[in-house]
């Protein structure tokens, strides 16, 4: 690694953290979406829950490994196996195809499943997408297999997302949609930055191993998300 690149990586990473920090100290967090006492059913001021944050950074996390991966899935395919150009363009479009097949396959599910397993199906199948894309590196049919996985696994999460802001916020859907919304936004603007940022300063290999990452994080706010959902 360069020197400057791990100090623009942390100042980074601070950056965001803080202002996160800032947000958590200006509105007032309490666990669970329910309501306070006293409080009637016609009123439209939103509760900023812990729960809520904790689904706005789950979104945020995978709005950015969805961009990282779609961003830059070409240049992966281009640079570590011997497909053409071309070629290693079809796969990205190969990704967002699979993201338009899980969303409907997550249609599917969420008629026949809660949307909590809905989630824990397509993080399974991105699991796996990341698994094979660290495994497969250099490897031309393993690499785009962990791609499309990665996509169909990806495909009903947000979609899934807002239907479970839209359960636990009956009164204020649009208000917590939006709040995920917006730190879903972050994620696709700093991540996709940061992966390729790592690609270019620490390797091409560094980027299957930067996306297992995300993928990890993903699962672990996955968690942090179900933890507060219990307690409301």
């Amino acid at each position: 690694w360069q020197t400057g690149f791990p100090t623009l990586y942390f100042g980074t990473s601070l950056a965001v953290i803080a202002a996160l920090l800032l947000l958590f100290c200006f509105f007032k967090i309490r666990i669970g979406p329910q309501r306070q006492p006293g409080e009637t059913h016609s009123s439209k001021r939103i509760h900023y829950t812990a729960f809520l944050w904790s689904l706005g950074g789950f979104l945020l996390i995978y709005v950015g490994s969805e961009g990282a991966m779609g961003g830059w899935a070409t240049t992966y395919i281009q640079e570590t196996t011997s497909v053409k150009i071309e070629l290693a363009a079809l796969v990205t479009a190969a990704f967002w195809l699979a993201i338009t097949l899980g969303r409907l396959m997550g249609a599917i599910l969420g008629s026949r499943l809660a949307p909590q397993k809905v989630l824990m199906i397509c993080l399974s199948l991105a699991s796996l997408g990341a698994v094979l894309f660290v495994a497969g590196f250099g490897h031309s049919v393993m690499s785009i297999t962990a791609i499309f996985l990665a996509g169909l696994g990806f495909g009903a999460i947000f979609p899934t997302s807002i239907a479970i802001a839209t359960q636990a916020f009956p009164e204020t859907p649009g208000q917590a949609g939006a709040v995920i919304a917006v730190m879903a936004s972050m994620g696709g603007m700093f991540i996709p930055w940061l992966q390729g940022a790592i690609m270019q300063q620490a390797g091409i290999r560094a980027g299957t191993y930067m996306f297992a990452v995300l993928i990890v994080l993903l699962l672990i706010s996955f968690g942090v998300n179900r933890r507060f959902s219990k307690t409301a």
